[in-house]
């Protein structure tokens, strides 16, 4: 007897034979079940961390630091990248050699980067700083005196007979540095007295590299004409130091009397070399200019009335 199965019993078999497959996943053909997956292995990641010597500390212009990159897997364990690429965000602050070697150009901040042989990647964010820590010595040359009636400069008379002897004011400087905050004290260097000293209140290197910084008060007398007491500060200090050894810049003196009437101001920039007057800035010993400090240079002295 031939026995007919209509599209009914056909449908019914076929779903019956889908639902007995499910549990072993493993049906094909006309049940149209899914193949049953392969077994995996977990995956690994890798992440790259960039690095320099912790011993090195701040970078300074002028500075080539090695820096490395290590490579870490999820999977544990870390080794040194191979075939790392390099790269440098702000080449004009830090540049890097294909070999990881990072040399500081300018101040401001640069992001260092590498690319390992992986595909991993990994960067470092960094600062570069001038330096200004050390002895420095030079004088302000004085562009510009404001001076209240109640004040006068010492006269030519007074200063050996060099005509311009009132023109300059003879400094020294000691600083401190640690990275973007600087300390130190900065005094006259006259032949003769009356000498101060001023202890820094506060300096800060701003990201362009500009060292900003004022002063406590200094007092001393001035001989003569009664022994006035005078007070005198640094108003404000804007320096640089783009080339390793040289500082350039500019400040204003402020003097003060109780026996005087209004203050005294000096504004100057920083020169080595009182003769030259040309603003070239201060050098640190054997950076390649010996320091010409003024014997002599301006005072100022009260009198009474006037």
């Amino acid at each position: 007897m031939q026995v007919i199965v209509g599209p009914t019993l056909r449908n019914l078999a076929r779903g019956l034979l889908a639902a007995a497959c499910l549990p072993a996943a493993a049906c094909s053909g006309d049940a149209g079940g899914p193949a049953a997956p392969s077994p995996t292995s977990p995956s690994t990641t890798s992440s790259v961390s960039v690095t320099y010597p912790a011993g090195h500390g701040t970078i300074y212009i002028g500075d080539q630091v090695q820096f490395e990159a290590t490579v870490s897997s999820s999977g544990g364990g870390a080794q040194a990248a191979t075939g790392a690429v390099w790269a440098s965000d702000a080449p004009g602050v830090a540049a890097v050699s294909p070999s990881g070697l990072v040399t500081a150009v300018s101040a401001g901040e640069a992001t260092i980067s590498v690319e390992a042989a992986a595909g991993a990647r990994g960067s470092l964010r960094i600062r570069v700083f001038p330096r200004f820590h050390g002895h420095w010595e030079g004088d302000l040359n004085v562009t510009r005196i404001s001076v209240p009636p109640g004040w006068r400069e010492l006269g030519e008379e007074d200063c050996d007979g060099l005509p311009d002897c009132a023109s300059w004011i003879p400094l020294a400087a000691d600083f401190a540095q640690e990275g973007a905050t600087v300390t130190g004290t900065v005094r006259s260097t006259f032949a003769a007295p009356p000498n101060y000293e001023w202890t820094v209140a506060s300096g800060t290197v701003s990201i362009d590299g500009t060292l900003s910084l004022t002063s406590g008060e200094a007092v001393f007398r001035l001989a003569g004409d009664g022994a006035v007491e005078v007070s005198a500060r640094l108003r404000s200090w804007q320096s640089r130091a783009d080339t390793p050894g040289v500082m350039t810049g500019t400040a204003t003196v402020e003097y003060s009397s109780d026996a005087l009437s209004g203050n005294a101001m000096v504004e100057g920039c920083l020169e080595a070399d009182n003769i030259r007057r040309q603003c070239s800035g201060w050098r640190l010993p054997g950076a390649g200019a010996a320091s010409l400090a003024a014997q002599r240079g301006f005072l100022l002295r009260g009198r009474s009335g006037g």
